[in-house]
């Protein structure tokens, strides 16, 4: 879980490097994609983040289902 937090600053910290480092950065579409990366990185990491919430409600209400019969 650890590492899937660090993921975004880590992947612009090496992006921003190699955009320095090759001089690309200042075309406007290495901007624009690494924007759109971070924001679906972001997102999928949101929607992982509601199914895992998700699901050990389920487990839990399965479980307490279990128990009654």
């Amino acid at each position: 879980m650890y590492l899937v937090r660090f993921e975004i600053f880590t992947f612009n910290f090496i992006v921003t490097i190699l955009y320095y480092f090759y001089d690309v950065y200042l075309y406007a579409i290495t901007i624009i994609s690494e924007l759109i990366v971070s924001f679906v990185s972001l997102s999928i990491r949101f929607f992982t983040l509601v199914l895992s919430i998700l699901l050990k409600k389920v487990i839990d209400i399965k479980d307490k289902k279990d128990k009654t019969i």
